[in-house]
């Protein structure tokens, strides 16, 4: 039986959607003639609206930036004309505020947005997000065209490296940023919804150890970064800093260290995409889709191994891509068992990535050869058109991964 408690707050949601939804229409009502009128004189005066979602950091980074990138292409910079709102509690607050600096956007540009759908032809006049359009994803090559859209201002990176300057870094310091995903952050952004299915792409910080080891010994600063964790990463080396556990850890500095720093590690989640549009490498190390990866960025990907359970035999390109379900349990049904990078693959990947950064990489053609083979098969799979197109020539499979695992992925 149900408490009269119980009956009280379902009592409750009811009237608060209720109201919601009142709110809505009475806005949208007084919001439709400005809708017509903008209508009437789109020919002397086109107005667009549209929105970005700003819930997921990632979609939000990539997004803003797609958008201004695209304004810029299309010839006369941001389009002054285009009106937005931000749908959703903002995953970063600094990113909002960078946004809103770039773009004009108010909350009541919703409503005209929803009055401007009950008129004739309005998808003339939506500007929707890249997360609808293309799935956040940079088929046609305009990051690599143009340099980054977002900026920081010079007080911005004073407040920065005042801030690092407390810990032992300065303005040469070479940064690294860590980025390890658990289920920690969705479970407590977003207590409502069941986020199991993502399970198969969480990852173990420890593996990483070696990797911030190594870096550290070479000079670099490497961060863990993540805004809500479950572990703690400390090392001995002094140069290994768990920012995400630390007292100075804010949406500012999230947004600054990714966009500065020489490289980022990273597992294929939303805080990477920072880096992404400020145009720095990264390794994708036990990314969890392999046929997503980013083929439009300077970067490495070595994905976590699929396997089927009964063989042992790692998928083919091929079945990488029809077996991309980005589902635990589908993955289970499905007789594929996930596994994640061991320590030294992960490094090795890593080591590969500075040699390129730092100017000491020695290509080998066997590598060359082994890339051009993978190539020439992810292009020829059937959906690969759906997720890729102008390709960076600096988005790479691994080295060490393709050595290893040539004969299953190419059979």
């Amino acid at each position: 039986m149900h408490s009269p408690s119980s009956h009280v707050i379902k009592l409750f949601r009811v009237f608060r959607e209720l109201k919601r939804r009142l709110i809505i229409i009475c806005l949208t009502t007084v919001a439709f003639p400005i809708a017509v009128l903008l209508k009437i004189l789109r020919p002397v005066f086109p107005v667009n609206v549209g929105f970005f979602w700003v819930d997921r950091i990632g979609h939000h980074a990539f997004d803003i930036e797609y958008y201004l990138c695209e304004s810029v292409n299309a010839g006369g910079g941001v389009r002054k004309w285009d009106l937005f709102y931000l749908e959703g509690k903002p995953a970063n607050d600094h990113l909002r505020l960078m946004t809103a600096k770039k773009i004009t956007c108010h909350p009541f540009i919703r409503y005209l947005f929803y009055a401007n759908k009950l008129l004739p032809a309005s998808h003339l006049v939506q500007v929707l997000p890249a997360r609808i359009r293309n799935d956040s994803r940079d088929k046609i090559g305009l990051f690599k065209q143009y340099r980054p859209m977002l900026r920081f201002s010079d007080q911005e990176n004073d407040h920065a490296f005042n801030l690092l300057s407390n810990i032992g870094l300065n303005p040469e310091s070479k940064i690294v940023c860590l980025v390890v995903r658990e289920s920690a952050y969705l479970a407590e952004t977003f207590p409502n919804s069941n986020w199991d299915h993502h399970n198969f792409r969480d990852c173990d910080i420890q593996t990483y150890i070696d990797s911030a080891k190594h870096l550290s010994r070479l000079g670099y600063w490497v961060f863990r970064m993540g805004k809500i964790v479950n572990t703690e990463f400390k090392l001995s080396e002094s140069r290994v800093v768990d920012y995400a556990n630390s007292d100075y850890r804010s949406d500012f500095m999230d947004i600054w260290l990714m966009a500065n720093c020489c490289f980022c590690i990273s597992t294929g989640t939303g805080l990477d995409s920072v880096s992404d549009i400020f145009r720095r490498p990264v390794v994708y190390t036990n990314y969890d889709s392999f046929p997503l990866m980013v083929t439009w960025g300077d970067g490495i990907t070595v994905p976590k191994r699929l396997v089927w359970r009964e063989t042992g035999q790692e998928l083919s390109i091929e079945e990488y891509f029809s077996h991309s379900f980005a589902h635990t349990n589908r993955y289970y049904e499905a007789g594929i068992d996930t596994m994640a990078l061991s320590s030294e693959e992960i490094t090795d990947a890593v080591v590969e990535l500075e040699e390129r950064v730092s100017g000491k990489e020695i290509v080998d053609q066997r590598d060359i050869e082994l890339q051009k083979e993978f190539w020439k098969l992810f292009e020829n799979c059937s959906d690969y058109p759906n997720y890729h197109g102008v390709r960076h020539p600096r988005a790479q499979v691994g080295r060490s991964y393709l050595r290893a695992s040539y004969k299953s992925l190419f059979r």
